[in-house]
């Protein structure tokens, strides 16, 4: 799967989620800049590739945000 496909995947996944209202991709400094977000809200940020017997291992940290 390519980087694009794969965060298409994600987006699926958070709007398909009852209670996640904004899924967003980038660096974690620019949730801030990111627009209009409303929470919950899930973030994803891309932390490399790890390649282990010819197997490459995409690694993204996914943060839940909410307003308490």
């Amino acid at each position: 799967m390519t980087l694009n496909q794969i965060l298409k995947e994600l987006e699926v996944i958070a709007q398909s989620h009852k209670q996640i209202e904004t899924f967003a991709f980038g660096d974690f400094h620019e949730i801030n800049t990111s627009g209009d977000i409303r929470y919950p809200l899930m973030w994803a940020f891309y932390d490399g590739v790890v390649i282990n017997e010819g197997v490459q291992h995409v690694i993204f940290i996914l943060v839940f945000c909410d307003v308490v």
